[in-house]
């Protein structure tokens, strides 16, 4: 069960500022020092390939000042359409709100934010199918970690297509900023105040097909802390080519919530090519993600996310992960 259930999961731990594109596809403020490892500063937006009737995102956020909307989830990058907030009211509460032309405000919550204190914050929001009058029911529920702070329905919203495909971590603006760390979002299932861990690449696998450049063990030129673009990486010259690897082990003191894989790809030259990362169980079940299209001219990530297990269908096991292989197939 690849991409439709976790679209996304970011800790800021394996780029830097000037990768921040490869993975946002709008904004993304610079790398800083977060909760956990890394953060990132004012407005970030990621767009999805999918249209979802429910999701739900969560981050840990610290401001030092109260306004705009921390969270947002929307239709497309016109402003204030199509769009639910987790919203400041400017005193350190938080409200849910649907801009104009919904213009629907939810009751100011009880919690108060500190200013420059991290909160791990999460909105969810299910839009209902479309009414007889074209318009849409929207429910929503707020946390505040893990605590809900804010839940109702808006009756008769206005919303295209009553799917929503962009999350928006936004900045309070007006000279102040904020710090977002561990994001996540999913297909409406709320994960909880999370940490998120970056594993890399520390062995052979059971393929080992791409050309390693320069020469030297494959794993070994794409296990970078952050990319190191063409300084090493591995090359899949013709369609067919699979390479996996290895990785890191964990040690987990609660839950696995989910995991996602990322591989960082470009193309050489114009034409066809595609991929698909990989997953391989220490049983030797394979499973893919979608179909992957590199640019020719910026290396982006193809990112995959599994909730669950998909060979069990129950949550991960530390050992599963310890026992995963993870790499990529040449497509086409």
């Amino acid at each position: 069960m690849p991409h439709p259930r976790l679209p996304f999961l970011d800790s800021f731990d394996h780029h830097l500022t000037a990768h921040k594109t490869r993975k946002w596809t709008f904004g993304c403020g610079d790398i800083v020092t977060g909760r956990h490892g890394n953060g990132a500063t004012q407005t970030c937006k990621t767009a999805f390939a999918l249209d979802y009737q429910q999701m739900a995102a969560g981050c840990a956020y610290k401001t030092n000042g109260f306004g705009n909307a921390p969270i947002r989830f929307q239709t497309g990058f016109t402003i204030n359409q199509n769009v639910i907030n987790l919203q400041h009211m400017g005193d350190g509460r938080l409200c849910v709100y649907a801009p104009s032309p919904a213009n629907k405000t939810s009751a100011p919550s009880d919690f108060v934010m500190n200013l420059n204190e991290f909160y791990y914050l999460e909105l969810k929001a299910v839009i209902s199918d479309r009414k007889e009058n074209g318009k849409f029911n929207v429910t929503y529920e707020a946390k505040v970690n893990e605590e809900t702070i804010l839940s109702g329905a808006f009756e008769d919203v206005p919303w295209v297509n009553g799917t929503m495909n962009i999350l928006t971590l936004e900045g309070p603006g007006g000279g102040y900023g904020s710090v977002v760390d561990d994001v996540y979002a999913t297909e409406g299932v709320f994960l909880g105040d999370i940490r998120i861990g970056v594993i890399r690449p520390n062995g052979a696998g059971y393929y080992s097909q791409w050309t390693p450049q320069p020469a030297g063990d494959h794993y070994d030129q794409v296990n970078d802390q952050t990319p190191d673009d063409n300084s090493t990486y591995l090359q899949g010259g013709t369609p067919g080519l699979v390479e996996t690897h290895e990785y890191e082990d964990i040690t987990v003191y609660g839950e696995i919530r989910a995991i996602q894989t990322l591989v960082c790809l470009n193309k050489t030259d114009a034409g066809t090519a595609s991929t698909k990362s990989r997953l391989r169980n220490q049983a030797g079940a394979e499973t893919q993600g979608l179909i992957f299209y590199p640019s020719e001219t910026s290396y982006l990530y193809d990112r995959t996310g599994y909730l669950l297990n998909p060979w069990t269908g129950e949550a991960w096991s530390e050992n599963q992960i310890n026992t995963l292989q993870f790499g990529l197939s040449r497509e086409s």
